[in-house]
């Protein structure tokens, strides 16, 4: 979805509004129109050493995800100091813990490339479907952009298409 527009050298070039945040050293994004709200200090409440834990989130509990945790198979060094509350298109809550706040960025739509099939299912992660080269201060660095859709499975192992 387009949400905003960028002049660049005289031509206007529509823009996603997604929100980035880094897990270990890649950065990952998510559609800022999939994002309810970034809570700070969240309490999250999990037996173990497990990935999914539950934290509260207005009058319920919610599931709360510790990506690092799925892709490196132990927490991370920092703790976990943010939880992005995703809204699915049924209603439903779904967080994800991060260490540090995210930041707003407008990607240009044209610079969103699929990512290969393979790469994917060789990945540890393996959700995201589109990368792109975005510049961050004056270094270039690589975007992963998520989708609840394709996170909803790490939430719920019955979700699997």
């Amino acid at each position: 979805m387009v949400s905003s527009w960028r002049r660049t050298a005289g031509q206007t070039v529509p823009t996603q509004q997604v929100l980035v945040f880094s897990l270990a050293t890649v950065q990952l994004g998510i559609p800022l129109e999939q994002v309810q709200k970034v809570v700070a200090r969240p309490t999250i409440v999990r037996s173990g050493e497990q990935a999914l834990g539950l934290s509260h989130f207005g009058d319920q509990e919610i599931l709360a995800l510790d990506l690092h945790r799925i892709v490196h198979g132990r927490p991370a060094a920092t703790p976990l100091q943010h939880l992005i509350v995703l809204r699915s298109p049924s209603g439903e809550f779904y967080g994800l813990a991060v260490s540090e706040l995210p930041n707003l960025m407008a990607v240009p739509v044209d610079r969103w490339h699929p990512i290969p099939e393979a790469y994917r299912r060789q990945d540890p992660l393996g959700v995201a479907r589109q990368v792109a080269q975005v510049t961050q201060g004056e270094t270039e660095e690589t975007l992963f952009r998520l989708d609840l859709a394709d996170l909803l499975p790490l939430f719920d192992p019955c979700l699997r298409g």
